[in-house]
């Protein structure tokens, strides 16, 4: 049966090199295809440490021009006092007039429905603050994730306008505000390379799996066990099978020669007859190979291993 000859430190060494290569490969692909939303992310991570850090707002005006700039997917950045005067404007065109004051208070009272903010000055334009990993989300959505546009993701409220992200800092010390605005576009095709991957992971674990309920049954079937049996059983149960499988296996020896499992106390093979280990001649007692002398009765042992 050709399945008893496969050598599976060579399926494992092949297996193991094909999955660090696909793996490698899948990260490759999904950083191309990601790569300006992973920009994107970490610049924001980056602005917001800066503010977060910083005494004033003020400085970083010239931080935020430059990442407003940078990114398409950031419409702009504002500065606001406590009574939301606006100090500073980058971008942000989509804001009226020269105050921004969300309605509401930002991260608490939201819309009832649907839970956005909206701006006063403008109706039709609303925000949401997304916390938590609702901001990986929002940095690297795909073209299939559409609930941010017609309002599915905001509760069981319409949205009839536009709706942007949101993101702020306030200063506890002056009372100022800064809003970073985002218009997150999809990574167009980036659903395909998504699934792409997946499927591959699922291939290799997929095949993971049955590599180990099919070693299981290989030495299983070669230890003259039911191979069958341990087979399914592992198939079933996997790392757990295995493990059940070489305690088991580990109570008995191998054949050297046929390599059937046998119990610890034959002293001949039951498969081939092959001869497992040396007796005393005088007393029967099992000897080992540099034994000189029986550790059971005390009488010399032979180079062939009897008395």
């Amino acid at each position: 049966m050709k399945l008893l000859k496969i050598n599976f430190k060579k399926v494992a060494v092949i297996y193991i090199i094909a999955a660090v290569v696909a793996g490698i490969a899948g990260g490759v692909l999904l950083g191309v295809v990601f790569r300006d939303k992973i920009s994107l992310y970490m610049d924001s991570r980056e602005i917001n440490g800066k503010l977060e850090s910083s005494e004033s707002f003020t400085p970083a005006g010239a931080d935020l021009t430059s990442f407003v700039d940078k990114h398409s997917d950031v419409t702009g950045a504002l500065i606001t006092d406590g009574a939301g005067n606006i100090l500073f404007r980058a971008g942000a065109d989509m804001v009226a007039g020269n105050t921004f004051v969300p309605q509401g208070t930002v991260g608490k009272d939201r819309h009832k429905e649907t839970g956005l903010l909206n701006d006063p000055n403008d109706p039709n334009v609303y925000f949401h603050v997304p916390e938590g990993r609702d901001e990986v989300t929002m940095f690297l959505r795909n073209e299939d994730e559409n609930d941010w546009v017609n309002g599915r993701h905001f509760g069981t409220g319409v949205v009839s306008g536009k709706v942007y992200f949101l993101q702020y800092r306030v200063d506890r010390v002056t009372g100022n505000r800064v809003y970073l605005i985002y218009d997150v576009q999809p990574v167009i095709n980036s659903g395909y390379a998504v699934k792409g991957v997946a499927a591959l992971a699922m291939l290799f674990f997929m095949v993971y799996w049955v590599l180990i309920a099919l070693y299981v049954y290989v030495d299983a079937t070669r230890s003259k066990l039911r191979g069958a049996a341990w087979g399914i059983l592992t198939l079933f149960t996997n790392l757990a099978g295995l493990l059940v499988y070489l305690i088991y296996r580990q109570s008995g020896s191998r054949c050297p020669a046929c390599r059937v499992l046998q119990l610890r106390g034959n002293p001949y093979c039951t498969s081939c007859g092959e001869k497992l280990y040396a007796v005393c001649g005088h007393c029967g007692q099992r000897t080992g190979r540099r034994d000189i002398y029986c550790g059971a009765c005390g009488q010399k042992i032979k180079e062939d291993g009897t008395e």
